[in-house]
């Protein structure tokens, strides 16, 4: 005889569903205090997904299925605008030197474009 308890998140796979989501938080709460200028929800996300699974032999229902999934969302970091520039047909961008007069960041608001913009 097999030993089988009531559906609970405790009892799946053996608590790890428990153990995934815990160890979220305990992420989701070092990245606030890691980053606590990064304005921005963490998100905590747990999916379970029970259905029906037929036996295709017999055309019966034969067993429920159970999947989990548990994941993290945290605000992402966006970078600075850069302008790449095209070199023997290769894409490229300058690293930090300014000898290239179509390499521009947000931070070079000084550098003159083609045709005389700013």
């Amino acid at each position: 005889m097999h030993a089988a308890e009531a559906l609970e998140l405790s009892n799946i796979q053996e608590g790890e569903i428990l153990a995934q989501v815990n160890e979220l938080i305990t992420r989701a709460a070092r990245d606030v205090i890691e980053r606590p200028t990064m304005a921005g929800k963490r998100t905590v996300t747990l999916t379970i997904d029970i259905e029906p699974d037929k036996d295709a032999a017999a055309g019966m229902f034969a067993c429920p299925t159970i999947d989990w999934s548990a994941g993290l969302k945290t605000p992402g970091k966006k970078g600075r605008v850069t302008r790449g520039f095209i070199e023997d047909g290769v894409i490229k961008v300058n690293t930090r030197r300014y000898d290239e007069p179509l390499q521009t960041t947000i931070d070079d608001s000084n550098i003159t474009q083609l045709g005389g913009k700013k």
